[in-house]
């Protein structure tokens, strides 16, 4: 049987004594959790490390402290190099915060395991990250603390989808900006092709309304419609079968310039 440790806290709140229970792990598997989550941090710092030791066998130290600079400038000016190394960073932190926070608010199952983090991907609009429920957590626990993730991870909002074939695969979407509140003007190919008037269509802009009293929005008049008149059309009824009047016995029937009134 694993031991456990307990840690008690007494709420400032309701006063009541908590008692939080944590896996009693060997180092060696705490060791390696520890290295697993700061990736990331340990393959910067050796990767440093490993170019300025290779740099140092082939110029000066004033050589190799400027040939780092001048990467971490690049970085820093070059648009999509930025765009990119700052996308993975936010990665990186939203993975960390969103564990912190999970933890604080014990969203974890009585063991005190917490979700396990599949992977975090940039997006448009924030991050993505895939979260894999250990046995005793659903998806709803996740739902119910959004704000909270959204808060640790100085987002706009938390958006939690639970997958439908399988309930313990849960995708948390921290949106960070939303485009359509910039305030800029909407890109669409349309803008700038020509109108029935001849003038080229002008970019629909995008404002916030101003503060100011709401005037209500005038009513077109109602039209009249007339009502049309009642028909006054007798009808036949069904059991009375109607045959075609005879022609006058004076009248001629002509076919083709001939008169066959006698063969009819």
């Amino acid at each position: 049987m694993p031991r456990t440790r307990t840690r008690a806290r007494r709420s400032s709140r309701t006063g009541a004594i908590e008692l939080f229970v944590h896996p009693e792990q060997s180092a060696p598997i705490r060791l390696a959790g520890w290295c697993w989550r700061t990736r990331y941090e340990l393959a910067l710092i050796a990767g440093y490390l490993g170019a300025y030791r290779y740099l140092d066998t082939l110029m000066p130290t004033w050589g190799v402290l400027f040939t780092l600079a001048s990467i971490l400038l690049a970085i820093l000016v070059i648009g999509p190099v930025r765009r990119f190394t700052h996308a993975r960073v936010m990665c990186v932190v939203t993975r960390h915060r969103m564990r912190s926070c999970l933890r604080q608010v014990r969203a974890m199952n009585h063991d005190g395991h917490l979700p396990w983090f599949l992977w975090t991907r940039p997006t448009g609009v924030g991050e993505r990250v895939r979260l894999w429920m250990r046995p005793g957590l659903a998806g709803r626990d996740i739902e119910n603390v959004a704000d909270h993730i959204a808060a640790a991870c100085f987002a706009r909002e938390a958006r939690v989808t639970v997958s439908r074939r399988r309930a313990a695969l849960v995708t948390v979407d921290v949106i960070r900006r939303d485009p359509l509140v910039t305030g800029s003007a909407f890109n669409s190919p349309l803008v700038g092709m020509p109108v029935p008037d001849g003038e080229p269509a002008a970019p629909i802009e995008h404002h916030r309304p101003a503060a100011g009293p709401v005037l209500p929005t005038p009513r077109p008049p109602l039209q009249v419609v007339p009502e049309p008149a009642p028909t006054t059309a007798k009808r036949t009824p069904k059991n009375i079968t109607t045959h075609p009047a005879p022609a006058p016995s004076g009248s001629s029937v002509l076919v083709g310039g001939e008169d066959v009134t006698d063969y009819v």
